[in-house]
């Protein structure tokens, strides 16, 4: 009897095999299958005849919904097919992190996301894209009823993409919305804070950027946010305990605060070691905050000391309710420590 060949598997998971080029192609013309339902190519070489290739396969599959081109240094002409490719494929989640794309590739994305495809996530971490290609992608937001989860992280988004995006939420399907580290200021800021109330956002990540502390508590408050993640912003000092009263009343899981900047002056965050919970006022309310809210599930924090640990471990074994607290360099060691 002859063996029945081998079905092609539903899943393709070539990350960190560093392909290069003509064999990332080669692979992909062998591989492509009717059936393929995930694809991560993350650090292979993705060049225009792979991109084009993919281009195709994106707007034929009627089963392929997980697509990763994390680090796959893509050129803008790849980008554009693939980008244009979007508004006719099933993707549900779309992982395009570490590349670099220019303005015109922002806008053919936004076409695209304009078509509403069935598309749930983008992730664009680390892209390099500018205010301007920012802004495309916010304007098609409001044409958009699938997209749910967006991820920008570490851009040059600056004040003219967040206002871009601030302006199109009320109008977005999004429910969560990741902007840390886009050089973004107040007036940035402002303008995402002041349209929470009128969106559908359950999560935000707005670290290492300028925020008003008092406008954020204000703008939490008249918002459905659950998920909040604020490490390594630059606040005004006189803010923090306030904030950190006003949110205990909210009814937040999920809370990221590993340390504050307080330093204003339109310089690059420094690497420093995170001292927020050394000012003990801080600290205090901090311990209130812990106490009083009666939601936070999963805590992330910076340094602590071995006493302040031992102190929030007596809060935890007294509130009632099972806490995930994640201390991260905790002692200096670049560890995650999870209680």
């Amino acid at each position: 009897m002859t063996e029945e060949p081998e079905a092609p598997k539903p899943d393709i998971d070539l990350s960190g095999q560093n392909l290069w080029g003509r064999v990332t192609f080669d692979f992909l013309k062998n591989n492509l299958h009717a059936n393929l339902v995930s694809l991560d190519l993350t650090t292979n070489h993705v060049d225009e005849e792979s991109g084009e290739l993919l281009s195709e396969f994106l707007k034929n599959s009627q089963t392929l919904k997980y697509l990763s081109l994390i680090q796959t240094r893509l050129i803008q002409r790849s980008a554009n097919a693939i980008f244009s490719s979007l508004a006719d494929s099933q993707l549900l989640e779309f992982y395009a992190d570490d590349n670099i794309f220019t303005k015109q590739s922002c806008k053919i994305l936004a076409q695209s996301l304009a078509k509403n495809p069935p598309l749930e996530l983008l992730s664009l971490n680390g892209c390099d894209i500018t205010d301007r290609g920012v802004a495309a992608i916010a304007n098609s937001l409001p044409h958009n009823t699938h997209l749910k989860h967006l991820r920008l992280e570490s851009n040059s988004m600056f004040d003219v993409g967040a206002k871009e995006i601030g302006k199109n939420l009320p109008n977005s399907s999004l429910i969560t919305l990741s902007v840390a580290d886009n050089q973004i200021w107040n007036d940035g800021t402002k303008a995402i804070i002041e349209n929470l109330g009128n969106s559908k956002l359950e999560s935000l990540d707005l670290s290492y950027n300028v925020v008003d502390l008092r406008l954020l508590a204000a703008g939490l408050h008249q918002s459905r946010i659950t998920s909040l993640a604020i490490s390594g912003c630059k606040v005004q000092k006189d803010q923090v305990v306030d904030f950190l009263q006003s949110i205990s009343q909210l009814p937040l899981q999920t809370l990221m605060i590993c340390g504050f900047n307080f330093q204003n002056l339109p310089i690059s965050w420094p690497a420093v070691k995170d001292t927020l919970w050394t000012n003990e006022t801080f600290f205090d309310a901090f311990k209130r905050l812990l106490t009083n809210n009666k939601t936070l599930n999963d805590i992330r924090v910076g340094f602590l000391d071995l006493d302040q640990f031992f102190v929030i471990s007596k809060i935890l074994e007294n509130i009632g309710k099972e806490v995930t607290f994640s201390i991260l360099n905790f002692g200096g060691t670049d560890d995650i420590w999870l209680y």
